[in-house]
């Protein structure tokens, strides 16, 4: 963030010094500190990703834990209203997708913000007017973005839904081949293979196609600010007025292009990360199910005879 305004102090220094005498020196000085700056950057990022994988496989074995433990105290009621499948789904292939979206993504969603934010600050310290041109073009094409995202998270819950009926469809019709054979059921489970594959697709197609046009929208958006901000920054140059120099032109250039650039991750990344929140919403479903009682008040038999009898019972196959 900070590196672009040592880009400023260089460019003002050999403008200045194509008329005068230029100050290697300070030059020099400026550039090793702008290296510096960015080595010490990218070291904090790698301790950064090393203490958020670790935080987040942390977080997924705790996750794996709660939902086994979770699974002992659940009714059998639960079990019967539900196919083995789509829990298998829950506690596998949706635990792996939140760690996964939680390692690769969410530490770059939340540096974007925060870089969002402090260029928006600096920008504003050096010109409002230029600041308020960056700004306002960006969040035109972030509400857009925020609108796409509304339009296909419906199609990402269901996409996730639908994998975990596919899942237990296809799980327990292999379990079950013999009673399937035996039934004569295998044109009725193609049929309903078939179907809820086919709603699969269309549903994740859906999600696709929408969240993949955010990274193109943002894209364009980082373009047009970029000509934006050369072109008011060019009048105000050759006007001589609002103190904006060639080196604040070039800073404002890679500000403009930094927050396109976090937007756009931002765009990304929020796309990547609906299906890990479809899938964490599934699994907390899972561990907010209400568990079996403990029953404190029992009553104690003391004399039991072990005496049982079955009178007037039938039993036979239908």
């Amino acid at each position: 963030i900070i590196y672009p305004q040592y880009f400023r102090m260089i460019t003002d220094e050999i403008s200045l010094g194509l008329f005068g005498e230029m100050n290697i020196n300070k030059i020099l000085s400026l550039v090793i500190t702008a290296l510096a700056l960015l080595l010490f950057g990218s070291f904090l990022a790698f301790i950064q990703n090393i203490l958020l994988a670790r935080v987040s496989q942390l977080m997924g074995k705790n996750l794996r834990s709660d939902v086994n433990d979770k699974i002992d105290k659940i009714p059998l009621a639960f079990f019967d209203t539900r196919q083995l499948g789509d829990i298998m789904n829950r506690i596998t292939s949706d635990i792996d997708l939140m760690v996964t979206a939680l390692t690769n993504y969410l530490s770059a969603l939340i540096t974007a913000f925060v870089t969002v934010a402090c260029v928006i600050c600096i920008m504003l310290y050096m010109n409002v007017i230029l600041a308020v041109v960056s700004v306002v073009t960006s969040f035109i094409f972030l509400w857009v973005n925020k609108f796409l995202m509304s339009k296909s998270q419906p199609y990402f819950i269901k996409q996730q839904m639908l994998a975990g009926k596919v899942n237990s469809l296809a799980e327990e019709t292999f379990n079950g081949h013999l009673v399937v054979k035996a039934f004569n059921a295998e044109e009725k489970i193609k049929d309903e293979f078939h179907k809820s594959n086919n709603e699969l697709y269309e549903s994740a197609k859906t999600a696709q196609f929408v969240s993949g046009i955010m990274l193109p929208v943002s894209t364009a958006g980082g373009l047009i600010l970029q000509f934006l901000i050369v072109l008011v920054s060019s009048y105000f140059i050759l006007s001589g007025s609002n103190g904006v120099t060639l080196g604040v032109m070039i800073a404002f250039t890679t500000y403009s292009l930094i927050f396109s650039q976090m937007l756009s991750n931002i765009s990304n990344f929020t796309s990547f990360l609906q299906p890990a929140m479809a899938a964490s919403g599934r699994i907390f479903e899972l561990l907010e199910e209400s568990e079996i009682k403990n029953v404190k008040s029992l009553t104690e038999i003391r004399q039991v005879k072990g005496d049982v009898k079955f009178e007037h019972v039938k039993f036979g196959y239908v």
